[in-house]
Order: structure tokens, then C-alpha cells, then sequence
């Protein structure tokens, strides 16, 4: 394997193989995922599990910066973007309390050129630009910690935002707009907003707009109507399918009681890693989808190279979610405006990826393996072998492995979800536009 350079988490814990024939069947699921989560958080720092904590940037070194911002997501999930992105927090270094009878006044803007921004094709813009986060940003000791807690909605500020702007004005008012007097603009960032010249696929987007797509929408979707980005529902699917696979195993009882239950699951794992339009390639044809038909219809493997990345077919069955991460990842890192921090962690993010695209693969043949097996094969000692590197590799995609050569963590989906969230950082400088 290659380490990726992300932060580190701990190992993922394993899972024992059982020492009685029968456990309560899906007496783990969700709250297996819960202790995990809670085990690694107690272990090493967890690094990507704590994002409002280990979001927050390191001292800047370098002396063009004032210092970074970037977004958070506050948790408050549902089935599109809100809950993602929704926050967002300022470190600032060296900066002078404003006189008596001003403040600092933070703002969100939208796109350098409207003209370039892609229009949201699901849902109408949740958000107008400009936007007043705060009409008194705290200083203390000369640096600024601040949070901004989103609005009652949740709304994803990313989707129509990627300028930011602190004015220093009149204290106590609430305008709607900066001042025009380039004079009170005092620090200035944005996200990559040039075109990525020679993409190779011909898309003509920014750097933004890869960002955009992977937690915010993927716009090719817009037919299956997926609300949110790709990361999100990366994460939630192979988190689902850990679920369903530690649920199948323990099931395991070496009888043939359970059959029907665990057969039920190997067809859930398939339908997400598959697709809805793909899964025949590994179950016989109609058999019925036991998964979430709508997330379903998207897969997180691509399975069928003559169909999966085909132009015809990119609004029924689009490449698989893993590959298309890959994608805006790649044009990410080409953008001609990115900082070299978010070149690597994009570039570290891509490895995991890969490494993720590995295990699930291999959750892929042993689910298959198990869906073919009989009732009486499915009752033996080899199945229930099968069924723990099912769970184990389920286990790797998911949190990551311990490189038992290196002692480092390979990441898994869990450790990326909260790296690309980073992605979106505003590098904050006194360097402000004539204009804006």
C-alpha cells in the first residue's frame, strides 16, 4: 500500500472471531458504528473524528498570511447538502483590535465570475450572497477564534459562496452590503476560481466547482435525483454496508436458521457496490433490490466499463461514486490557483480513495462468494471465516488499516470524508481586491 500523508487515526479495532456458535442478530449496526467511532476518538487524538477540533488549522508560519478559514459541517445531516458545510470558522493571527467605535465585519461573497458559476440543477439556491456572518468579530490577544453557527436551516454555505471578506466599519449596524470604501477592507481570501486549462475531459470548470461537486451537488445526478455531494454519499453508503456485513456475520450461528437473513444482506451489499443498473452482473436477474432503491441507483464500484463512464449512459448509470471522487480530485489538483496545501491534500485524499476502491472490491467478491452459497454451505466453518475478512475489509474501507511494516494508519472513507471538507480552506491575506 501507499501511506497516504493524512493525519492519522488509530488502527481500526479488529473483530474477533466469535467464541459461541449464535449472537443476536443486528444487535450491533448502528451502535457498533457509534463505539468505533468512540474508541478511536479516546485513541491517538482521532485525528479526522473530531472535525470542529482538528479542523482548526495550525499556527501560520508563513508571514503572507493572516491565518485561514474554512467551512465545517455541524452534523445536522439529511438527504441533500444542508448539515454539510453549513459553518464556518476564522483563525487569525496579529491583528489589531479595532479603534473605539468600529468592528470587524465578516462576509461570505459569491463567485469572482457569476458568469462561470454552475447552476444548482436540483434544488433553488438556499443562500444569497453577500451574507453577514458577523457585524463584530472577536479579538482577543491579537487573534481571532471564531465560529459562525449557520443558520436555522443548516444550509450549505459552500453552494453559492467562495469569497470571503473582513471589513472594519461603524460598530452596531447590520447592513446588507460592505462598505464601498475600498479603505475599511482589511483582509480578503477565495477559493480557486480559474478555469483548469487543458482537463483532458474537456469540462471546462474550476477548482471550485470540483469542490463544489464533491459535498455540495454532482450535478450529473441531477436525473436521480441525489441531493448532496458525492462525499456524502461515499461515506454513507460504505458506512451502511460495515452495518450490513457485521450484521450478516452475526448472524452466523453454524445452523441453517439464519439463512434467509444473511442472504438478504449479501444482496444489500451488492445492490450499493453495484448499482441498481449493474447488480445482475453478480445476482441472477430479478432478483429484488433489498437496498435503498433511490441511493441505489448509483454505485460506489464501477462494475460495467461498457456502461459506467460511457457518455450515453452518464445520466442512468454513471461510474461508480469511488471512481467519480477520483475524478474531480484529479482536475482538483491541476487548478491553476490552488495553494500548494490543498494540491497535497487532495493528492493524499486520491490515495486513500484508491485504497478504499480496494476493499470495497474485495467486500465485493466476498459477498458474492456468500450470496452463491447454499444453506448448507453457508452453515460451515468456511463460510463463517469468509464472513469475518467480509466484515474486516468492510472494516478497512470504512476507518482504515494499520500498515503493520510502517506502524502508520492507512486511511480509509471515514478519515477522507473529513479531509475534503478541508479542501474548501480560505488562505486569509491583507491582500484585498481594487474591486469586488
Amino acid at each position: 500500500h501507499a501511506v497516504s500523508t493524512l493525519p492519522q487515526t488509530a488502527p481500526p479495532i479488529q473483530t474477533p472471531m466469535p467464541s459461541k456458535p449464535a449472537r443476536p442478530r443486528r444487535r450491533l449496526a448502528i451502535g457498533l458504528l457509534a463505539l468505533l467511532v468512540l474508541l478511536l476518538a479516546g485513541s491517538l487524538g482521532a485525528v479526522f473524528l473530531l472535525p470542529r477540533l482538528t479542523n482548526r488549522p495550525a499556527v501560520v508560519t508563513n508571514t503572507s498570511l493572516a491565518g485561514r478559514a474554512f467551512f465545517v459541517s455541524s452534523g445536522q445531516l439529511n438527504d441533500g447538502a444542508q448539515g454539510i458545510a453549513d459553518e464556518l470558522q476564522v483563525d487569525l493571527q496579529n491583528v489589531q483590535p479595532p479603534p473605539s467605535g468600529k468592528s470587524y465585519y465578516l462576509w461570505l461573497f459569491g463567485d469572482k465570475d457569476l458568469m462561470s458559476q454552475q447552476t444548482d440543477l436540483l434544488v433553488p439556491a438556499p443562500i444569497h450572497p453577500p451574507l453577514l456572518l458577523t457585524n463584530n468579530l472577536p479579538v482577543q490577544n491579537n487573534a481571532v477564534h471564531y465560529t459562525y453557527p449557520g443558520d436555522t436551516q443548516h444550509n450549505n454555505l459552500l453552494s453559492e459562496t467562495s469569497r470571503l471578506l473582513i471589513t472594519r466599519e461603524d460598530a452596531g449596524r447590520t447592513p446588507n452590503n460592505p462598505s464601498t470604501n475600498p479603505a475599511t477592507w482589511v483582509y480578503y481570501a477565495q477559493l480557486p476560481q480559474a478555469i483548469i486549462p487543458d482537463d483532458g475531459n474537456h469540462l471546462h470548470l474550476r477548482g471550485l466547482d470540483h469542490i463544489r461537486h464533491l459535498y455540495y451537488n454532482e450535478d450529473h445526478l441531477q436525473v436521480l435525483a441525489l441531493y448532496g455531494g458525492l462525499d456524502i454519499w461515499v461515506f454513507r453508503n460504505t458506512e451502511k454496508i460495515l452495518e450490513w456485513s457485521t450484521s450478516a456475520r452475526d448472524d452466523f450461528n453454524g445452523t441453517t436458521s439464519n439463512y434467509g437473513l444473511m442472504h438478504s444482506l449479501f444482496i444489500n451489499i451488492l445492490d450499493y457496490l453495484d448499482g441498481i443498473p449493474n447488480v445482475h452482473i453478480d445476482v441472477p436477474p430479478g432478483t429484488p433490490v433489498n437496498a435503498d432503491a433511490s441511493i441505489a441507483r448509483v454505485s460506489l464500484l464501477t462494475v460495467d466499463t461498457t456502461r459506467q463512464g460511457v457518455a450515453k449512459y452518464l445520466k442512468t448509470d454513471p461510474p461508480g461514486d469511488l471512481d467519480h471522487v477520483a475524478l474531480h480530485l484529479s482536475e482538483l489538483v491541476k487548478a491553476p490557483d490552488d495553494s500548494s496545501d490543498t494540491r497535497q491534500l487532495a493528492q493524499s485524499i486520491l490515495i486513500a480513495v484508491g485504497d478504499a476502491k480496494m476493499w470495497l472490491t474485495q467486500v465485493r467478491m466476498d459477498a458474492k462468494a456468500l450470496f452463491n452459497m447454499s444453506p448448507a454451505q453457508l452453515a460451515q466453518p468456511a463460510a463463517q471465516s469468509l464472513l469475518e475478512d467480509l466484515v474486516a475489509q468492510a472494516t478497512y474501507a470504512y476507518i482504515g488499516q494499520l500498515d503493520a511494516t510502517t506502524n502508520k494508519v492507512i486511511p480509509g472513507i471515514l478519515q477522507a470524508h473529513y479531509a475534503i471538507q478541508k479542501l474548501a480552506t480560505f488562505d486569509v491575506t491583507k491582500n484585498v481586491p481594487k474591486s469586488l
